[in-house]
């Protein structure tokens, strides 16, 4: 959309993102729990259980995605129900931005090593590093930091925000990121709408 790939480039690139991380099927899943980063990182060290599941999603103040194995997600998610704390396993079977995504490094950089990416027509705020960044960073090291690094929502939005926007549209078939976004505004005392 911002202009960086072709379009050519952006279907090859949805393509082998997908064909790669599909041949991780089996290997962990996710949970969406309410808590913040610090909050779900102290939470993981108490349990014994930060070297085992990765936050790979930190969607607002209120909100991380916990990705790695289905056997460590029950515990923390027992952990949560005690402490009377949302939590809900995501009907994927699939441990993205964690360490189960780390065999598929060397081809995913070898299929997209031909990438051109440019400057692009419009701004481009990204949630691999919570900021804007320049189109022609979007090469094949950049997307395999997008599937290995946690997403950085809440930083990009923050970023977005900065820059004076206030008026969001989330385009899919399920309003997943709306609560996220208003968690956004209402932290940063910022009148907006989604």
């Amino acid at each position: 959309a911002s202009g960086a790939l072709s379009l050519a480039e952006a279907v090859h690139v949805i393509y082998q993102r997908s064909r790669l991380q599909g041949t991780t099927k089996g290997q962990g899943q996710m949970c969406a729990i309410a808590l913040g980063q610090e909050a779900a990182q102290a939470l993981l060290a108490e349990l014994g259980l930060a070297a085992r599941l990765a936050i790979a999603g930190v969607n607002s103040a209120r909100g991380v995605t916990i990705a790695g194995d289905p056997e460590q997600l029950t515990i923390l998610e027992a952990a949560l129900e005690g402490r009377n704390l949302f939590y809900k396993r995501l009907d994927l079977d699939y441990a993205f931005h964690s360490a189960a995504m780390d065999g598929i490094e060397v081809e995913l950089k070898d299929v997209l090593a031909e990438l051109e990416p440019r400057e692009g027509e419009l701004p481009f705020c990204s949630t691999v590093s919570g900021k804007r960044l320049s189109g022609r960073q979007l090469d094949a090291e950049y997307w395999w930091q997008n599937i290995r690094k946690p997403v950085l929502f809440e930083s990009a939005i923050n970023a977005i925000l900065d820059d004076g926007a206030n008026i969001f549209v989330e385009i899919g078939p399920n309003p997943i990121l709306r609560s996220y976004l208003n968690d956004c505004l209402k932290e940063r005392a910022i009148e907006g709408r989604v």
